[in-house]
């Protein structure tokens, strides 16, 4: 199993207000299915998506996913609610080992083709 969020331009992507971002937090399982963790999440930046880097992109969606009270517990993530999330979906798992799994963040097709990279 493995985790991760997944970052896409949200519609509209670009107006006077800047450049808004939707992203959803995922486990992949070693089954292949795919479930939604979170997926109330977003951000928006001032700048044109045309002076955006991808490493800007991918450390604004890490800052996204934080918790609320990530400053004072010292979290990364929703351990605790990955792990309901999970156990509804039929897989037992501690926060702890969620903690032990890797994580990254994916930008959708869309994304990387408008911040020019490859797909």
């Amino acid at each position: 199993m493995s985790l991760g969020a997944w970052c896409d331009l949200d519609s509209p992507a670009e107006d006077a207000g800047g450049t808004h971002f939707k992203v959803r937090e995922f486990a992949l399982l070693s089954d292949g299915r795919e479930v939604t963790l979170l997926d109330d999440r977003g951000w928006t930046i001032s700048a044109p998506l045309a002076r955006v880097s991808v490493t800007h992109v991918v450390s604004g969606t890490y800052t996204t996913v934080l918790p609320d009270n990530a400053e004072e517990t010292g979290e990364e993530h929703e351990w605790q609610c990955f792990a309901q999330r999970l156990r509804e979906a039929g897989v037992a798992v501690t926060p702890d080992e969620l903690r032990a799994l890797p994580y990254r963040v994916i930008l959708s097709d869309r994304l990387r083709s408008r911040l020019g990279q490859p797909s």
